[in-house]
Parts: C-alpha cells; sequence; structure tokens
C-alpha cells in the first residue's frame, strides 16, 4: 500500500477514523505553514504532511489516520498497481 504524505492525519485514538495505525512519533520538521512528521508503525516508517499544531514530545506513542479513498495498492510480486 502506498499513501501520500497529505493524505495521513493524526487522529485522537485507535478509532477516530476508518483506518489508524498507532506509531511512534521519531521526526518533525516545521516549514512555516505545514509539518512533516515522520513516524514508525511497526517495521514501517509513515510520514504524514500535517497543518501547524502542539505536537508530543519525540518518541511518544501517537496515532495516525489513512484516507483510504486516496490509498494505492500494489502487487507485493510485481509491484504493479492494483485497480
Amino acid at each position: 500500500m502506498g499513501i501520500r504524505p497529505e493524505d495521513v492525519t493524526i487522529v485522537a485514538g485507535p478509532r477516530a477514523a476508518a483506518a489508524t495505525a498507532s506509531a511512534r512519533l521519531d521526526l518533525v520538521e516545521s516549514l512555516g505553514n505545514e509539518t512533516f512528521i515522520y513516524t514508525s508503525a511497526g517495521k514501517h516508517d509513515v510520514t504524514a504532511r500535517v497543518s501547524p499544531q502542539s505536537l508530543p514530545p519525540i518518541g511518544s506513542k501517537i496515532f495516525l489516520g489513512f484516507d483510504l479513498e486516496k490509498a494505492h495498492f500494489f502487487d507485493a510480486v510485481s509491484g504493479e498497481r492494483i485497480g
């Protein structure tokens, strides 16, 4: 599965969106009108582009929400996009 950073959000908890995952906050990159957060969710690295906001300290557990309408799915063997 692939999803663009702008289609990943920070949510209040595991059931705050249709598709969520818990993650560790690894890095915050504030760029004025937007913030990139870099997280680890299990063995996956996930980047989100969010509006500037107060965030917990690095290393904290957060929850991410995914807009699956904008997700892209790929064949595990060929790497080709499905659908």
